[in-house]
């Protein structure tokens, strides 16, 4: 007999991450599939009403794959709150990952160091986040070198945070001392403290008589001891039961050493080092004198190093500039098989761990991913088993409940803990490996689909009523695509691009193929926009440089001379006609909006003043037979006549981050304005422009929104993070 459903209403008031406090009536994969949606998001949505989380949920529920759980979660009733307007109709979930996870909250800054020790019999993390001043606001500044506590078991912060350090903690190690946890922290300048994690007191200081780049925990003579590598290139040791430096720090090692392991070769301490000119070093600390180099043969630095035995060997594992994890014997000092490829920026954190009695290791890396390596193989185990925003800058391992979970932390605070066992319920749909950054509606053969541009520099067409990609990714533009907007060439749909690479770019979707030779600008393309100049197809594109430039698709040539006007980079361009006339409105950096003639190639006016600063989006839209434009760009979506040139009514508020994308809809037969707000604000809102007022409940989303676009049937596709989401009015 199959397992009944749960019921989805639990988590709509369940306290985030206590899979306690969810329904236990449905055993099995469908309770798993419902913790590991409850959970996803929870860092999120834990501090959201009922009403409010609800499509978050649907929305995650979604991104593992699951439509009809979303539709489930959509309808469920929330006491005193008006049926959900919005549905979910598909998601991608390329962010979700291949281990379940809870994430932990709590620094303000990169979580640059995590180590995982054992507490009053329970598995623990310790967090090291470091802040710039000049960065952050005064609360945020005062987490600067702040070290938290979690108990794992629970995901919950223990105390407050660990902050004695006047100028901040660089680095930190877990050691044992007499049978009981402790901590080391060490600031910038060299100096440490010991700390008693039971009772949080401090047991002693360090003096390294230098400045301190890393450190790692050993074990000399059967005492615990501290290696620690210096700025000006000294390997230094500390015996930490007498808190003291054990004779003259090792020289030799080059300047801005970034990476450091400890281990034990031929049964005497050892210290590996990895340095900026791709140079591994290993170290005898009882001599203290180099006895190894490891090449890359990159010239790219070695940002992390860990060790570990393989087949009872002492190995390290080092990772850097080079995207690749490289692994070498240190008894012979050699590489051993390939370099292992996978992330797509530098490797900034390494760890070893042992699962099912084999080697392995976990990265973190600037792709914002964690994964993880057999060291017998030299083999990439499966997906990243963790997805973040940002970069991931510190990784770590525990046993919790007998299941090895991985530790990142990640270069916007968060912490996530993914548990390896059993992998994520739901069968996700992949997309886009880095942030999305444009999407674009077009129609082939009667079907609607939708173009979208990422980050990973690849354009991805997907089919809108399957809700599922239509062929393979198509490798475009160098870098980031920024831009994508639809045109039709002799009556066949096209797409036209615009990236960092400086190019533009034709594509028919169809064939996916590229049309023509990339048109060069002289600048990097942000924005762009399709429109008919004399019945001929053309692209206009807004630059970095301040300046836009006319494309005739047709010869795939440059028309005149750029459009000069804006002092900072134009982002964002929307085509529109006044008079009869072709014309673009552009929105600068330097927050202005500005109108163009484009058969006279010259701005009409003044420029239309009013965003405090960068015009991040604009629309184009008819009311009252004169065109209009929606703008975003300061936290407020504004309304502007093109005839008068002049703001209509007063801005609409409630963003709380900066609007980076509007688009314009019919709903019940009157004109609304869809707006989404990236960064900390990570909703999408819709606007009544007759009223200018805000109509029902903002959508939250697990991130800051990056684009989005309206589809036909009144739906809305958006982009956020890596993801993409199509919503339906309901």
């Amino acid at each position: 007999m199959t397992n009944p459903e749960p019921d989805v209403t639990a988590i709509l008031t369940a306290t985030p991450g206590r899979a306690g406090e969810l329904p236990a009536a449905a055993p099995g994969p469908r309770a798993r599939l419902l913790e590991a949606v409850h959970r996803l998001s929870a860092h999120v949505h834990q501090d959201l009403s009922p009403g409010a989380r609800r499509h978050l949920l649907a929305l995650d529920a979604a991104r593992h794959g699951d439509r009809a759980l979303a539709a489930r979660i959509i309808a469920a009733p929330v006491p005193d709150e008006p049926p959900a307007a919005w549905g979910v109709e598909w998601a991608t979930g390329s962010q979700v990952g291949s281990a379940m996870s809870t994430t932990l909250t709590g620094h303000h800054g990169p979580v640059m160091a995590a180590v995982t020790t054992e507490l009053d019999g329970r598995p623990h993390l310790v967090t090291l986040s470091v802040v710039d001043d000049e960065d952050f606001d005064d609360e945020e500044a005062e987490d600067e070198g702040a070290v938290r506590v979690w108990d794992l078991t629970t995901g919950e912060q223990v105390g407050a945070p660990l902050t004695y350090h006047y100028e901040g903690v660089h680095s930190l190690a877990a050691v044992e001392l007499d049978g009981r946890p402790h901590l080391v922290t060490v600031r910038r300048g060299g100096s440490g403290l010991v700390w008693d994690l039971t009772n949080r007191d401090i047991v002693g200081e360090l003096q390294a008589g230098h400045s301190v780049a890393e450190i790692a925990a050993t074990v000399l003579d059967g005492r615990p001891h501290l290696v620690n590598v210096g700025r000006q290139g000294d390997v230094g040791l500390w015996d930490l039961t007498t808190r003291t430096l054990v004779g003259r720090p090792a020289t030799g090692v080059a300047e801005r050493t970034e990476a450091l392991a400890a281990a034990q070769v031929d049964g005497r301490p050892h210290a590996v080092t990895g340095d900026r000119d791709g140079v591994v070093r290993l170290w005898d600390l009882t001599t203290r004198e180099q006895v190894g180099e490891m090449v890359t043969g990159t010239r790219m630095p070695v940002k992390c190093a860990a060790t570990t035995l393989v087949d009872g060997r002492p190995h390290a594992v080092t990772g850097g500039g080079d995207e690749a994890l490289r692994l070498w014997d240190l008894t012979t000092c050699e590489q051993v098989g390939r370099p292992m490829t996978g992330h797509r920026a530098y490797v900034e954190a390494v760890t070893t761990v042992v699962i099912d009695g084999r080697p392995h290791a976990v990265t973190g890396g600037g792709d914002g991913t964690a994964r993880l390596w057999d060291l017998t193989t030299c083999e990439q185990v499966g997906e990243p088993v963790a997805v973040h925003e940002n970069a991931v800058m510190s990784v770590a391992t525990a046993d919790i409940d007998g299941a090895v979970h991985v530790v990142s932390g990640c270069q916007d605070g968060t912490v996530r803990v993914s548990n390896l066992t059993g992998g994520s319920p739901g069968d996700p749909q992949a997309g886009h490996t880095d942030h999305v950054s444009a999407i674009a509606q077009v129609g082939i053969d009667g079907r609607s689909y939708a173009v979208t541009g990422g980050e990973d520099g690849t354009l991805r067409l997907w089919d809108l009523d399957a809700g599922a990609p239509a062929g393979e990714p198509v490798e475009t533009h160098q870098s980031t695509v920024w831009a994508v907007a639809p045109v039709t060439i002799d009556g066949r749909p096209h797409v036209v691009t615009g990236g960092v690479d400086s190019t533009v770019r034709l594509w028919d979707p169809d064939t996916r193929e590229q049309v023509g030779a990339p048109m060069t600008d002289e600048d990097p393309v942000w924005s762009l926009t399709a429109v008919e100049i004399d019945g001929r197809p053309h692209a206009v594109t807004g630059r970095t440089d301040g300046a836009m430039t006319v494309w005739d698709l047709t010869t795939g040539t440059r028309v005149g001379t750029p459009m000069t006007g804006h002092d900072e980079v134009v982002r964002s361009v929307v085509a529109t006609r006044l008079d009869g006339r072709p014309h673009v409105v552009s929105g600068g950096g330097d927050g202005t909006l500005r109108l163009w003639d484009l058969t006279t190639r010259e701005q009409v006016g003044e420029p239309m003043t009013g965003h405090a600063y960068q015009v991040l989006t604009i629309a184009a839209t008819t009311i009252g037979g004169r065109p209009h434009v929606v703008t975003g760009g300061d936290g407020t979506v504004r309304l502007w006549d093109l005839t008068t040139r002049e703001q209509v009514g007063a801005p609409m508020t409630g963003h709380t981050a900066a609007v980076v994308s509007v688009a314009v809809m019919e709903l019940d037969g009157r004109l609304h304005a869809v707006s989404g707000g990236g960064g900390s604000d990570g909703t999408v809102r819709l606007w009544d422009l007759t009223t200018r007022e805000q109509v029902g409940r903002e959508l939250r989303f697990p991130s800051g929104i990056r684009c989005l676009s309206v589809l036909p049937g009144g739906r809305v596709m958006v982009g956020f993070g890596y993801e993409v989401a199509v919503l339906a009015r309901l």
